[in-house]
C-alpha cells in the first residue's frame, strides 16, 4: 500500500472532490502517496466566463462534498460560514451561487486542503509509459514543467486525467482563429482589448445556449453603441428544462442506471430524451431579459442585437478590416454575406478525447465501437499487458449520463474513484464497485 502511488492532472472541481475524499479517508487508513497538478497558479472554473451577475444554474447542495458527506468541513454551507455570509446568503431566499462566488468556494476548498497534495503552476507536457523487464507497462511517468520551463519527472502507479473539455471550433473556423476570432472560452481575456475601441463595434456571436446568450448579453450592456449579430442553424433560443421529473436524471444514483444500459443504442436514446436539459439550452429568465432588450430596440428604433436563425456559415474571409461571413439558409438554401469586426464562437466543448499529453499512452487503450472503452470505476480499459490504472473524469457522458461533465455527480463519483483505487492497491485488481459505499 505505501508504495502505491497516485497523480491527477488538474485541480479543478473534479480532482479537488477527490483531493476532499482523500483526505477524509486518511484520518482512517492509508492511502498511499498522492500528488496533484496543476497547470494554473490558482483554481480556475470557467475564468474567462465569470460575468458580473452570472450564477450557477443548479444548487449549492451539488458543490464538492454535500452528497457525499453533509457533516464534512469542506461542505459550501461551511464555507459561507467561514467567510461570515451565511446568514447573508440565507437571506437572499435562493439555492443559486453566483460564479464568482462558488470559484472563491473551489479556492477557499483548496487553501484548506493539506500543501503537499498539490502542486500549482505545473504544466504536464507527457504521460509515457515505463516496461519492465517483462515488456509488460509497469508504472506511468508523468513530465512536468514548472514556470520556469523546468522539467520534473514523476512515477506513477494511477494516473486520474480532470483536465476538463477542449473547445469545440466549427470546421469553416480551423485555420482562422486569431485574436478576433475566439472561443467564448477565452471570452474576457480577448474582449478587453476592444474596451478602448473607437466608434461602434460589428460582433458575432455563433450558438444558441447559455453561453451565446450571457456574452450578447455582456456585449450589448458594455458595448451599447455596437451591432451584435447572434447567428445559429436552429429555430429559436430554447429554454432549459429544469422541471423536478426531468431533474432526477441529475441524480448520482442515475449514473449505474445508465452504465447498465445494454447498449450505446440505447444510452443514445436516453441521451436525446434529456438532451435540453444541459445542451443548447438557456435559463428562461436570461431569455426574458434578452427579449425584453430586443423590445426596448423596437421601441427606440435602434436595432443593436440582430438573430439570424436556421443560418449556418459556409465561409470566413478575412478584409482588411474584420471579416466577411458566406452564411446559408438551412431552410431556403439562400446565401448571403455579413461582415464583422469580431467572432466569438459559444460553441460548446469536445470531452470525447484525451489531452493531447496522453498520445503515447493511447495505443494501448482498448476501443468500443470507435470510442474509449470505460469502465463502471471510470478507469479506461487497457491492454493485458499494460498494469497502470488511468482514471478519467468528465469524459463518459455515453456511458455515465448527461451529469458526467456537471457538477451534480462529483461528490459521489470522488468516492467511486477513490474506493476503486484503494480496493486496487489492496488486492492488485480491479475493484467491484458498490452503489452504496460511504467514506
Amino acid at each position: 500500500m505505501a508504495g502505491q502511488r497516485t497523480v491527477g492532472i488538474g485541480m479543478g472541481p473534479s480532482n479537488l472532490a477527490l483531493a476532499i475524499a482523500l483526505v477524509e479517508r486518511s484520518a482512517s487508513q492509508e492511502c498511499g502517496e498522492w500528488t496533484f497538478l496543476e497547470r494554473n497558479e490558482t483554481v480556475q472554473w470557467h475564468s474567462n466566463m465569470l460575468l458580473k451577475g452570472s450564477r450557477l444554474q443548479i444548487s449549492f447542495l451539488k458543490d464538492l462534498v454535500t452528497l457525499r458527506n453533509p457533516t464534512s468541513f469542506y461542505t459550501f454551507i461551511n464555507y459561507l460560514k467561514c467567510r461570515g455570509r451565511l446568514d447573508y446568503f440565507i437571506n437572499r431566499g435562493t439555492f443559486n451561487a453566483s460564479r464568482d462566488e462558488f470559484t472563491d468556494y473551489l479556492n477557499w476548498v483548496h487553501g484548506n486542503l493539506p500543501d503537499h497534495l498539490s502542486q500549482m503552476s505545473r504544466t504536464v507536457q507527457q504521460v509515457e509509459p515505463v516496461y519492465g523487464s517483462d515488456g509488460e507497462v509497469a508504472e506511468l511517468e508523468v513530465i512536468y514543467a514548472d514556470r520556469d520551463g523546468n522539467e520534473y519527472r514523476l512515477r506513477t502507479d494511477n494516473l486520474v486525467v480532470a483536465v476538463g473539455g477542449m473547445p469545440v471550433i466549427p470546421g469553416v473556423f480551423h485555420n482562422q482563429l486569431d485574436e478576433n476570432i475566439f472561443h467564448s472560452s477565452n471570452f474576457l481575456s480577448h474582449i478587453e482589448k476592444y474596451k478602448n475601441h473607437q466608434g461602434p463595434l460589428r460582433i458575432g456571436v455563433v450558438g444558441s445556449g447559455q453561453s451565446a446568450v450571457e456574452i450578447i448579453h455582456y456585449l450589448n450592456d458594455h458595448f451599447p453603441n455596437s451591432q451584435i449579430h447572434s447567428i445559429f442553424r436552429k429555430a429559436a433560443y430554447k429554454p432549459a428544462d429544469n422541471s423536478p421529473f426531468v431533474n432526477e436524471v441529475f441524480f448520482p444514483s442515475m449514473t449505474g442506471f445508465m452504465y447498465g444500459l445494454a447498449d450505446d443504442n440505447k444510452r443514445r436514446e436516453v441521451l436525446s430524451e434529456y438532451w435540453q436539459t444541459n445542451y443548447a439550452a438557456v435559463e428562461l429568465d436570461l431569455l426574458e431579459s434578452l427579449y425584453e432588450k430586443l423590445y426596448a430596440d423596437r421601441v427606440s428604433g435602434v436595432q443593436h442585437i440582430h438573430i439570424h436563425s436556421y443560418t449556418t456559415i459556409e465561409g470566413v474571409h478575412a478584409l482588411d478590416k474584420g471579416y466577411r461571413l458566406v452564411l446559408s439558409n438551412v431552410l431556403s438554401g439562400d446565401s448571403d454575406t455579413m461582415e464583422l469586426d469580431a467572432i466569438i464562437l459559444a460553441t460548446g466543448y469536445e470531452r470525447t478525447m484525451l489531452p493531447p499529453f496522453m498520445d503515447k499512452i493511447i495505443p494501448n487503450i482498448q476501443m468500443d465501437n470507435g470510442r474509449l472503452s470505460i469502465a463502471r470505476d471510470y478507469t479506461l480499459q487497457m491492454t493485458s499487458s499494460f498494469k497502470p490504472r488511468i482514471y478519467v473524469q468528465g469524459m463518459s457522458q455515453l456511458t455515465h449520463g448527461i451529469s458526467d461533465s456537471l457538477l451534480s455527480v462529483l461528490a459521489v463519483r470522488s468516492q467511486e474513484i477513490l474506493e476503486s483505487i484503494l480496493c486496487g492497491q489492496s488486492h492488485g485488481q480491479e475493484a467491484s464497485l458498490s452503489e452504496e459505499v460511504l467514506i
